[in-house]
């Protein structure tokens, strides 16, 4: 294959072509060793405005020499059949999986990357009329789109932090929303604390105890990060939870 066609990271094959773009997602960012300090804050660098920008420039450059005709070429090969494709396919030594640690209440809790869209600084929610407290919060404007907020914490039965006399406030405000779900339905939901993303190996969980608790029915496994257990959660049982409350069968 020649240097303009195929690559396996087109975004890194983009930097080196431009010298006034660094790719420091392969630096500093997730892929690298997570020093930037704007992780913090965007917490994936998908959600980064730089990383957009490379993005971008790489939608708009001029296809190099050759690359057109490459794919024509890779496109009229005839492709092995299924049992060679898996008998060269690479089993890694170990599953793991990322994860989103955060806090809610006294909890340390983790929920799957796959299933979050964005984290967000809170804002106004707009309650919904005849609705008793429970899981459904009300509506809030996320990037100029309306969706559901939810309680996370209301879902799983975790109490609020206690009051602190230091602040004015009974409670302090959420940290950060989290957007999660399908792109198509999302859902947003506040959190104490974020963590940030870890990657953990999933033969290590450690089966959920055998507790009636809300919390445990949504609770996939038992891990620990930092001398901490975590409850990793069950992305698709938390939405069905959150759909059940929406439609009143729940919460």
């Amino acid at each position: 294959m020649s240097n303009g066609g195929l690559s396996g990271d087109p975004l890194r094959e983009l930097s080196l072509e431009r010298q006034d773009l660094q790719d420091c997602w392969n630096q500093i960012g997730v892929l690298g060793d997570r020093s930037c300090p704007l992780l913090t804050e965007v917490i994936h660098c998908r959600n980064c405005s730089v990383y957009g920008a490379a993005g971008r420039s790489l939608l708009e450059r001029v296809a190099p020499p050759g690359y057109l005709e490459e794919w024509t070429q890779v496109l009229g090969e005839v492709a092995p059949p299924e049992d060679d494709r898996r008998a060269e396919a690479i089993v890694p030594l170990a599953q793991t999986q990322s994860l989103m640690l955060f806090q809610l209440g006294s909890e340390c809790l983790a929920l799957p990357v796959s299933l979050l869209q964005l984290i967000t600084p809170p804002s106004s929610i707009h309650r919904l009329p005849h609705r008793p407290p429970g899981v459904l919060l009300g509506l809030v404007n996320i990037r100029g789109e309306i969706l559901i907020c939810v309680s996370l914490a209301a879902l799983l039965g975790i109490s609020p932090p206690p009051p602190d006399p230091a602040l004015a406030k009974p409670h302090p405000t959420p940290a950060r929303w989290v957007v999660m779900g399908d792109p198509n339905h999302p859902w947003v939901s506040p959190v104490d604390e974020i963590y940030g993303i870890h990657r953990f190996a999933v033969q290590h969980f450690q089966a959920p105890p055998i507790v009636v608790s809300p919390t445990a029915a949504y609770t996939q496994g038992i891990t620990y990060w930092d001398d901490r257990k975590v409850n990793v959660l069950d992305g698709d049982r938390i939405l069905q939870g959150f759909q059940q409350a929406l439609t009143g069968l729940a919460g």
